[in-house]
Protein backbone atom coordinates (compact mmCIF):
# COMPACT_ATOMS: atom_id res chain seq x y z
CA UNK A 1 0.00 0.00 0.00
CA UNK A 2 1.67 3.28 -0.84
CA UNK A 3 2.89 5.63 1.79
CA UNK A 4 0.25 8.40 1.23
CA UNK A 5 -2.78 5.92 2.05
CA UNK A 6 -1.15 4.83 4.91
CA UNK A 7 -0.59 8.12 6.01
CA UNK A 8 -4.42 9.14 5.09
CA UNK A 9 -5.57 6.00 6.88
CA UNK A 10 -3.44 6.25 10.36
CA UNK A 11 -5.69 8.88 12.18
CA UNK A 12 -8.08 6.83 14.10
CA UNK A 13 -8.53 6.24 17.47
CA UNK A 14 -10.77 4.79 20.66
CA UNK A 15 -13.62 5.09 22.91
CA UNK A 16 -12.69 7.49 25.62
CA UNK A 17 -14.49 7.77 29.39
CA UNK A 18 -13.82 9.85 31.78
CA UNK A 19 -13.51 6.55 34.41
CA UNK A 20 -10.28 5.66 32.65
CA UNK A 21 -8.65 9.13 33.62
CA UNK A 22 -6.67 7.88 36.68
CA UNK A 23 -3.08 8.19 38.03
CA UNK A 24 -0.74 4.88 37.84
CA UNK A 25 0.37 4.41 41.11
CA UNK A 26 3.93 3.85 39.06
CA UNK A 27 4.79 7.37 38.52
CA UNK A 28 4.54 8.13 42.21
CA UNK A 29 6.42 5.22 43.89
CA UNK A 30 9.29 2.80 42.20
CA UNK A 31 8.12 -0.37 40.97
CA UNK A 32 9.67 -3.48 39.89
CA UNK A 33 11.55 -3.21 36.33
CA UNK A 34 9.26 -5.21 33.10
CA UNK A 35 9.48 -8.36 32.58
CA UNK A 36 11.67 -7.80 29.24
CA UNK A 37 12.06 -10.37 26.64
CA UNK A 38 15.78 -10.57 25.86
CA UNK A 39 15.70 -14.10 23.71
CA UNK A 40 18.03 -13.81 20.69
CA UNK A 41 16.76 -17.59 19.20
CA UNK A 42 15.41 -21.04 20.13
CA UNK A 43 17.17 -23.02 22.98
CA UNK A 44 17.11 -26.92 22.51
CA UNK A 45 15.10 -27.13 25.39
CA UNK A 46 12.26 -24.70 23.83
CA UNK A 47 12.58 -26.16 20.85
CA UNK A 48 11.85 -29.53 22.39
CA UNK A 49 9.07 -28.35 24.43
CA UNK A 50 7.28 -26.68 21.47
CA UNK A 51 7.80 -29.61 19.45
CA UNK A 52 6.60 -31.79 21.92
CA UNK A 53 3.02 -29.83 22.17
CA UNK A 54 2.92 -29.73 17.98
CA UNK A 55 3.78 -26.28 17.90
CA UNK A 56 5.78 -27.02 14.56
CA UNK A 57 2.50 -28.90 13.18
CA UNK A 58 -0.98 -29.37 14.08
CA UNK A 59 -0.87 -26.91 17.05
CA UNK A 60 1.39 -23.89 16.87
CA UNK A 61 1.49 -20.96 19.44
CA UNK A 62 -1.34 -18.77 18.70
CA UNK A 63 -0.52 -15.11 18.29
CA UNK A 64 -2.72 -12.44 18.00
CA UNK A 65 -0.86 -9.24 16.84
CA UNK A 66 -3.29 -5.97 16.90
CA UNK A 67 -1.99 -2.40 16.75
CA UNK A 68 -1.53 0.17 13.74
CA UNK A 69 0.34 0.39 10.56
CA UNK A 70 3.56 0.15 12.15
CA UNK A 71 1.74 -3.67 13.50
CA UNK A 72 0.38 -3.98 10.07
CA UNK A 73 3.97 -3.59 8.44
CA UNK A 74 5.83 -5.59 11.06
CA UNK A 75 3.27 -8.42 10.78
CA UNK A 76 4.29 -9.13 7.14
CA UNK A 77 7.86 -9.91 7.58
CA UNK A 78 7.58 -11.20 11.25
CA UNK A 79 5.23 -13.85 10.23
CA UNK A 80 7.19 -15.76 7.35
CA UNK A 81 7.22 -19.24 7.82
CA UNK A 82 6.92 -18.86 11.49
CA UNK A 83 4.99 -22.01 12.25
CA UNK A 84 7.80 -24.09 10.55
CA UNK A 85 10.57 -22.08 12.16
CA UNK A 86 9.24 -20.58 15.81
CA UNK A 87 5.73 -22.87 16.23
CA UNK A 88 3.92 -19.70 16.25
CA UNK A 89 1.15 -18.76 14.09
CA UNK A 90 -0.16 -15.33 13.70
CA UNK A 91 -3.72 -14.29 13.82
CA UNK A 92 -3.58 -10.92 12.11
CA UNK A 93 -5.80 -7.51 13.92
CA UNK A 94 -3.54 -5.01 13.20
CA UNK A 95 -5.52 -2.00 11.64
CA UNK A 96 -4.21 0.94 9.69
CA UNK A 97 -4.54 4.16 11.86
CA UNK A 98 -5.35 2.76 14.93
CA UNK A 99 -5.21 4.89 17.67
CA UNK A 100 -6.30 4.39 21.30
CA UNK A 101 -8.74 7.42 21.10
CA UNK A 102 -12.10 8.18 18.76
CA UNK A 103 -10.74 12.46 19.43
CA UNK A 104 -9.88 14.42 16.71
CA UNK A 105 -6.51 14.09 15.92
CA UNK A 106 -4.46 17.25 14.67
CA UNK A 107 -2.43 14.89 11.76
CA UNK A 108 0.14 17.29 9.50
CA UNK A 109 -1.05 20.53 10.86
CA UNK A 110 -5.03 19.36 9.88
CA UNK A 111 -7.74 18.07 11.92
CA UNK A 112 -8.75 14.64 11.03
CA UNK A 113 -11.61 12.11 12.14
CA UNK A 114 -10.97 8.76 13.36
CA UNK A 115 -11.98 6.35 10.42
CA UNK A 116 -10.42 3.24 11.56
CA UNK A 117 -12.22 -0.23 13.30
CA UNK A 118 -9.75 1.10 16.01
CA UNK A 119 -12.95 3.73 17.63
CA UNK A 120 -14.57 0.43 18.65
CA UNK A 121 -11.07 -1.09 20.20
CA UNK A 122 -12.89 -2.51 23.50
CA UNK A 123 -15.90 -4.32 21.85
CA UNK A 124 -13.90 -4.97 18.61
CA UNK A 125 -10.52 -6.69 20.16
CA UNK A 126 -13.27 -8.36 23.51
CA UNK A 127 -14.94 -10.44 20.89
CA UNK A 128 -11.35 -11.01 18.89
CA UNK A 129 -9.85 -12.46 22.05
CA UNK A 130 -13.30 -14.50 23.12
CA UNK A 131 -13.85 -15.78 19.30
CA UNK A 132 -9.46 -16.81 18.24
CA UNK A 133 -8.48 -17.84 22.29
CA UNK A 134 -5.13 -16.78 21.44
CA UNK A 135 -2.12 -17.94 23.43
CA UNK A 136 -0.23 -14.60 23.38
CA UNK A 137 -1.76 -11.31 22.47
CA UNK A 138 0.69 -8.56 20.91
CA UNK A 139 0.43 -5.02 20.93
CA UNK A 140 2.13 -2.57 18.82
CA UNK A 141 0.58 1.35 18.64
CA UNK A 142 1.69 4.83 19.29
CA UNK A 143 2.39 6.33 16.09
CA UNK A 144 -1.24 8.18 16.21
CA UNK A 145 -1.23 8.11 20.07
CA UNK A 146 1.58 10.85 19.71
CA UNK A 147 -0.40 13.26 17.75
CA UNK A 148 -2.54 16.21 19.09
CA UNK A 149 -5.72 15.33 19.88
CA UNK A 150 -9.23 17.46 20.71
CA UNK A 151 -10.61 16.95 24.24
CA UNK A 152 -13.49 19.01 24.92
CA UNK A 153 -12.16 21.70 22.83
CA UNK A 154 -8.90 21.31 24.15
CA UNK A 155 -5.57 20.64 22.75
CA UNK A 156 -4.25 17.13 24.59
CA UNK A 157 -1.18 15.33 23.79
CA UNK A 158 1.13 12.57 25.56
CA UNK A 159 3.90 14.68 27.59
CA UNK A 160 1.07 16.37 29.89
CA UNK A 161 0.48 14.48 33.33
CA UNK A 162 -3.30 14.08 32.72
CA UNK A 163 -3.58 12.98 29.52
CA UNK A 164 -0.43 10.50 30.15
CA UNK A 165 -2.41 9.49 32.86
CA UNK A 166 -5.41 8.87 30.52
CA UNK A 167 -3.30 6.97 27.69
CA UNK A 168 -1.68 4.22 31.20
CA UNK A 169 -5.14 3.55 31.83
CA UNK A 170 -6.09 2.76 27.91
CA UNK A 171 -3.08 0.70 27.57
CA UNK A 172 -3.48 -1.38 31.22
CA UNK A 173 -7.36 -1.45 29.73
CA UNK A 174 -6.36 -3.27 26.77
CA UNK A 175 -4.27 -5.73 28.82
CA UNK A 176 -7.27 -6.81 30.71
CA UNK A 177 -9.14 -7.66 27.38
CA UNK A 178 -6.07 -9.26 26.06
CA UNK A 179 -5.93 -11.54 29.07
CA UNK A 180 -9.23 -12.23 29.80
CA UNK A 181 -9.13 -15.54 29.01
CA UNK A 182 -5.60 -16.06 30.17
CA UNK A 183 -3.66 -15.09 27.47
CA UNK A 184 0.28 -13.80 27.66
CA UNK A 185 0.29 -10.07 26.85
CA UNK A 186 3.60 -8.82 24.75
CA UNK A 187 3.83 -4.92 24.61
CA UNK A 188 6.06 -3.33 21.93
CA UNK A 189 7.52 -0.25 22.41
CA UNK A 190 7.47 1.73 19.13
CA UNK A 191 10.34 2.50 17.23
CA UNK A 192 11.89 5.79 16.75
CA UNK A 193 10.79 7.93 13.54
CA UNK A 194 12.40 9.85 10.74
CA UNK A 195 9.14 11.83 9.60
CA UNK A 196 11.33 14.24 7.57
CA UNK A 197 11.86 11.11 4.95
CA UNK A 198 7.47 11.33 4.83
CA UNK A 199 7.04 14.55 3.69
CA UNK A 200 8.80 17.95 3.72
CA UNK A 201 8.78 19.77 6.51
CA UNK A 202 6.89 16.95 8.70
CA UNK A 203 9.56 16.86 10.87
CA UNK A 204 8.25 20.22 12.52
CA UNK A 205 4.68 18.71 13.26
CA UNK A 206 4.41 17.85 17.19
CA UNK A 207 3.55 13.90 16.50
CA UNK A 208 6.58 13.65 14.96
CA UNK A 209 8.89 14.70 17.64
CA UNK A 210 11.13 12.12 19.45
CA UNK A 211 10.35 13.53 22.99
CA UNK A 212 7.03 12.16 22.34
CA UNK A 213 8.21 8.55 21.35
CA UNK A 214 10.27 8.63 24.39
CA UNK A 215 7.39 9.55 26.31
CA UNK A 216 5.02 7.29 25.09
CA UNK A 217 7.45 4.43 25.36
CA UNK A 218 7.77 5.26 28.73
CA UNK A 219 3.91 4.84 29.63
CA UNK A 220 4.07 1.36 27.59
CA UNK A 221 7.03 0.61 29.91
CA UNK A 222 5.47 1.61 32.85
CA UNK A 223 1.87 -0.65 32.10
CA UNK A 224 4.38 -3.65 31.49
CA UNK A 225 6.38 -2.83 34.98
CA UNK A 226 2.96 -3.11 37.10
CA UNK A 227 1.53 -5.88 35.00
CA UNK A 228 4.64 -8.53 35.43
CA UNK A 229 2.45 -11.63 35.57
CA UNK A 230 0.90 -10.88 32.49
CA UNK A 231 2.99 -8.32 30.43
CA UNK A 232 6.31 -8.95 28.80
CA UNK A 233 7.71 -5.95 27.39
CA UNK A 234 9.57 -6.23 23.97
CA UNK A 235 12.10 -3.18 23.68
CA UNK A 236 11.53 -3.16 19.69
CA UNK A 237 12.49 0.56 19.89
CA UNK A 238 16.15 -0.70 21.48
CA UNK A 239 16.58 -3.41 18.53
CA UNK A 240 15.69 -1.01 15.68
CA UNK A 241 17.62 1.80 16.74
CA UNK A 242 20.46 0.48 18.60
CA UNK A 243 22.29 3.72 18.86
CA UNK A 244 19.21 5.86 20.02
CA UNK A 245 17.89 7.15 16.96
CA UNK A 246 16.54 6.22 13.74
CA UNK A 247 18.61 3.48 11.69
CA UNK A 248 17.13 2.62 8.51
CA UNK A 249 20.00 -0.33 7.88
CA UNK A 250 21.05 -2.30 10.34
CA UNK A 251 23.20 -5.41 10.37
CA UNK A 252 22.69 -4.82 6.19
CA UNK A 253 19.76 -5.43 6.25
CA UNK A 254 16.89 -2.75 5.22
CA UNK A 255 14.78 -2.97 8.43
CA UNK A 256 12.51 0.22 7.82
CA UNK A 257 10.53 1.48 5.05
CA UNK A 258 12.02 5.08 3.14
CA UNK A 259 9.20 6.52 4.97
CA UNK A 260 10.71 6.80 7.73
CA UNK A 261 8.12 5.17 9.51
CA UNK A 262 7.29 2.01 8.79
CA UNK A 263 8.84 -1.62 9.35
CA UNK A 264 10.25 -2.86 6.02
CA UNK A 265 8.88 -7.03 5.20
CA UNK A 266 13.32 -7.92 5.32
CA UNK A 267 12.81 -5.97 8.75
CA UNK A 268 10.09 -7.99 9.99
CA UNK A 269 11.82 -11.42 8.84
CA UNK A 270 15.04 -10.15 10.85
CA UNK A 271 13.03 -9.64 13.84
CA UNK A 272 11.90 -13.04 13.87
CA UNK A 273 14.65 -14.47 16.54
CA UNK A 274 14.09 -11.39 18.62
CA UNK A 275 10.36 -11.78 18.83
CA UNK A 276 9.28 -15.03 18.08
CA UNK A 277 11.19 -17.37 20.87
CA UNK A 278 9.30 -14.77 23.66
CA UNK A 279 6.22 -15.69 22.03
CA UNK A 280 6.82 -19.24 21.90
CA UNK A 281 7.55 -19.76 25.07
CA UNK A 282 5.02 -17.32 26.77
CA UNK A 283 2.60 -19.50 24.45
CA UNK A 284 3.22 -22.76 26.04
CA UNK A 285 3.29 -21.15 29.89
CA UNK A 286 -0.25 -19.71 28.78
CA UNK A 287 -1.70 -23.38 28.05
CA UNK A 288 0.18 -24.71 31.17
CA UNK A 289 -1.61 -21.95 33.21
CA UNK A 290 -5.07 -22.50 31.98
CA UNK A 291 -4.74 -26.81 31.44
Amino acid sequence: MPVKTIATLCSSAALITSSSRIEPPGWITAVAPASIATTSALSASEQGALSRAHAFTTNPVRFMLVGDSLAVTLAIGLQVDSVHHYGVRFINRETLGCDLDDLPAIIGGHVDQPVSDCTHWRPLWSADVATTRPDVVGMLVGRWDLSDHIDRGQVVHVGQPQWDAHLYAEINQAVDIFSAHGAKVVLFTMPDINAADEAPGSAAYPENSQTRVDEFNAIVTDVAAHRRGTVTLIDLNKKLDPHGSFQLVIDKVTVRWPDGVHISKSGGEWLQPFILPTVGRLGLSSRAHRS
